[in-house]
């Protein structure tokens, strides 16, 4: 290929250093996992995406955030790339005040459950994952004219489709999914295994017992095949209180209840399947009360949860290793790793680590001052060159 314009990238008049030998390395793998692992700045969505096009077929973009998806939407605009994403990412018109369904738009006593059900959504509406229609009201917007399902509808027909790591492992579980897929592409993929335990991760709260009127429930120091027992008798029982068309606000509160804890009762049974050891059991505080709390620790039986039977996949990282792909539970006879040189001269790339904070949502402001402090230390010694401070993506920096 002479320039990614060959492959229909037309934003991409010619390729970077390297890039065309990566795209034939990931071509030239054999297995049905391969690692790419490229260094920052030598264009891994491309190189990714081009691998796709020669592929053929459909494809499936996933990063670990909205923002690095909103970034590879800008760039690869003219490709075509469908974005999809949550329920909560779109107003629901049916719940506007000149919906169909507004008058289900009413704030309901949080104290009520963990679900904030019909409640305004960050002062501008209530979100589609609050829409009514998934406790069994019935809305037309549904079939034309709903942001959400007008979205799934044009990444189910997309040759290339962008997501998150919490849609893409959440609609394979749960969801309804975004068809038949034949490449699977996983970005930041190092992070890929707390992706797959955070999907897995689930809490029976004070709420849940309520709605399954249990006097009494597996403690925490029992063992997960005890819990998955205690749920499977409850199952068919909870399936029939989801069972009917609500006429009112609170009616479809309820049943949305009722269907979250369903969710998390058959999480519990597919668990006890998956790997019966690999749990932790803990209590956690929630909204409604003590809660208790399942977290996989290995979530290596869960890999098809990850790659749903796509038959490439192709995982990307500046710092993947062996590892990763061990923690996934990719079989070896199944895994490729490919690493792309760098184009930067090892003398001018050495690793400096200065301690300073760790820069989360528990900083504090003195915390933040003292990092932007350090920030600026390093800038003021270097005025005489040009720099790059890494942020969580480019359209956040």
């Amino acid at each position: 290929m002479n320039s990614p314009r060959d492959l229909g990238f037309s934003q991409f008049p010619k390729w970077r250093d390297g890039q065309w030998a990566a795209v034939q390395a990931a071509i030239d793998s054999d297995t049905r996992f391969t690692g790419l692992v490229l260094p920052t700045g030598s264009g891994k969505t491309l190189i990714a995406l081009s691998w796709a096009a020669l592929l053929g077929g459909r494809t499936v973009y996933v990063t670990s955030t909205k923002g690095l998806q909103e970034q590879v939407v800008h760039d690869h605009e003219d490709s075509g790339i469908q974005d999809i994403r949550g329920r909560a990412s779109y107003l629901c018109d049916a719940l506007g005040p000149r919906g169909a369904l507004s008058d289900f738009a009413e704030r309901l006593d949080s104290r009520q459950s963990d679900l904030a059900v019909c409640a305004p959504r960050r002062g501008d509406g209530a979100g589609c994952d609050q829409g009514p229609c998934y406790a069994g009201v019935k809305c037309d917007l549904r079939a034309d004219g709903c942001g959400y399902f007008d979205a799934l509808r044009a990444a189910q027909s997309a040759t290339f489709v962008i997501t998150n790591y919490a849609y893409w492992l959440r609609s394979g579980q749960y969801g309804e999914g975004l068809g038949p897929v034949d490449n699977l592409i996983l970005d930041e993929a190092h992070a890929a295994p707390d992706e797959l335990a955070n999907a897995l991760e689930f809490t029976i709260t004070a709420a849940d017992r309520e709605l399954f009127c249990e006097v009494s429930t597996p403690g925490e120091g029992d063992p997960l095949a005890d819990w998955a027992d205690w749920a499977s008798g409850l199952i068919r029982r909870t399936r029939q209180q989801a069972v009917g068309r609500p006429r009112t606000a609170q009616e479809a509160h309820r049943v949305l209840r009722v269907k979250s804890a369903l969710l998390k009762l058959e999480s519990l049974v597919r668990a006890a399947l998956a790997g019966p050891d690999g749990w932790i059991i803990d209590s956690v505080e929630t909204r409604s009360g003590r809660g208790t709390r399942f977290s996989p620790i290995i979530v290596a039986p869960s890999l098809e949860t990850l790659a749903q039977g796509v038959k490439n996949v192709l995982l990307l990282s500046a710092t993947l290793s062996d590892k990763t792909a061990a923690l996934l539970g990719i079989p070896r006879k199944e895994w490729t790793k490919v690493e792309g040189p760098s184009t930067f001269p090892i003398e001018r790339r050495p690793v400096i680590y200065i301690p300073t904070i760790r820069v989360d949502h528990r900083a504090t402001p003195a915390d933040l001052a003292l990092w932007v402090g350090r920030i600026d230390q390093i800038i003021g010694q270097r005025l005489d060159r040009k720099g790059i401070v890494h942020t969580v993506s480019y359209a956040r920096h």
